[in-house]
């Protein structure tokens, strides 16, 4: 069974609410997600496509919901990623610009890699070891294969490799810094890593300490949340409205979304912006 998706920026959204005095570009990304398998959801009410017997092959909600927010939101406007938004302010002392890299953990069918790989950005897609012999590899690469000659056309091809959580590869050690990191869907009933996923997240941020990582997942407990993870790790997240999505969009889950960074930068760049008030008064 082949099932297609397809996912474009929406011109009903107003990312001026996001981007003031920005121009935003109205054109369309056409990203078509084909979907191989023997089945499909049972439930017909709802947006996890199957492709496979492994949660990694299903298309969750809140990697759609991450997907929409790139286009909408955070690359809004962006139909080539080749400036980082920090180099877009200070771009009149540094003339030397540089395509946006990314990287996905636990990536599954890399939705919203796919979609920042076809803003123009240079993208890493990772997932477990093993997931270059199975089908997790396998479906990344029909999706990109089909669409090198529509989103994809001219785009610097994906880099696929393993990355298991807290597991550092001679590969993974071997990476550039990267500019965003994409998460969605790492936390289940049965997740026992949080740590090792944090610590991934870490690892990231000490060869760069201003990446931006954006986390979206779907609330399965109210007792399980990521502020614990988050202060332990030395992280700040802050979460993101999500009403940036499609009109005719229905979310039938309760999905988070975070926008996560250093603790350490965070201090520093409040300290730098903070603003000492003399007392003017007579004594």
């Amino acid at each position: 069974m082949i099932r297609s998706i397809s996912i474009q920026s929406d011109r009903s959204i107003d990312c001026n609410h996001y981007h003031d005095n920005h121009d935003i570009d109205t054109s369309l990304v056409d990203l078509e997600i084909i979907v191989d398998g023997s089945s499909s959801s049972s439930s017909s009410s709802s947006l996890v496509v199957e492709i496979g017997n492994d949660f990694a092959t299903l298309l969750w909600e809140s990697s759609l919901v991450l997907s929409w927010y790139l286009i909408n939101v955070e690359f809004a406007g962006c139909t080539d990623c080749l400036i980082h938004r920090q180099q877009q302010e200070h771009r009149n002392n540094n003339s030397n610009n540089r395509i946006i890299r990314t990287i996905e953990i636990g990536a599954g069918i890399a939705l919203p890699s796919l979609v920042a790989c076809s803003l123009g950005a240079s993208v890493i897609i990772t997932d477990r070891e093993g997931s270059t012999t199975n089908s997790i590899f396998q479906g990344i690469n029909s999706n990109i294969q089909h669409n090198q000659q529509r989103s994809l056309k001219g785009r610097i091809p994906p880099t696929l490799i393993e990355l298991s959580y807290g597991i550092f590869s001679n590969e993974v050690l071997s990476l550039p810094p990267v500019d965003y990191l994409f998460a969605s869907d790492l936390f289940y009933n049965n997740t026992k890593d949080y740590d090792d996923i944090f610590a991934t997240l870490s690892y990231f941020i000490n060869i760069n300490p201003n990446i931006i990582i954006l986390l979206c997942y779907q609330i399965r407990s109210v007792q399980k949340t990521i502020s614990h993870y988050l202060y332990k790790w030395g992280m700040i997240g802050e979460s993101i409205l999500i009403d940036f999505l499609p009109i005719d969009q229905e979310l039938r889950s309760e999905i988070e979304l975070f926008k996560i960074t250093s603790a350490k930068v965070s201090e520093t760049n409040m300290s730098s912006t903070s603003i000492v008030v003399e007392d003017s008064g007579s004594d």
